[in-house]
């Protein structure tokens, strides 16, 4: 299973008001809420499953649409969604990494990458994560030779 695609699709949900049940509007910090601005990233594979993800929408859509077409997609093309660690390293190195939190444009993706193997009943990705760490860290850490006695 490869990744060979990654879109990010935009929207703003209006929150219902108060007179009607809902909580709009409410007061944020910085703002009165009257919708919600989220996108949501869809990571499409060869095997034809697409994985889904969910995050709030901190910069304009444009931004987000090309730091995810230019900076993350051909980084990311190929690579087994399986393997998450990987994938946060090659996240790591994208330009966000430099300037922002990327952890808040890195969950959308890996929530997609945990996805595509949960729909097609494949090991989860936490065994192999587990595997690769097991597998770096014993290439990392010299073994220890014990004396016989």
């Amino acid at each position: 299973m490869k990744i060979t695609d990654l879109k990010v699709h935009c929207c703003r949900m209006p929150l219902t008001p108060l007179e009607r049940g809902g909580i709009a509007p409410y007061q944020l910090s910085y703002r009165i809420a009257t919708h919600v601005d989220r996108y949501f990233t869809e990571v499409v594979t060869d095997s034809g499953v697409t994985g889904w993800g969910e995050g709030e929408l901190t910069l304009s859509p444009d931004a987000m649409r090309a730091f995810y077409a230019h900076d993350l997609k051909p980084a990311l093309l190929g690579v087994d969604p399986r393997e998450i660690n990987r994938i946060r390293g090659i996240f790591r190195q994208t330009t966000f990494k430099k300037y922002l939190n990327e952890q808040v444009f890195l969950a959308p993706v890996e929530t997609g990458c945990w996805d595509n193997p949960g729909q097609i009943r494949e090991p989860a990705p936490v065994r192999t994560a587990r595997r690769e760490a097991a597998r770096s860290r014993a290439l990392r850490v010299p073994r220890r030779r014990v004396a016989a006695r």
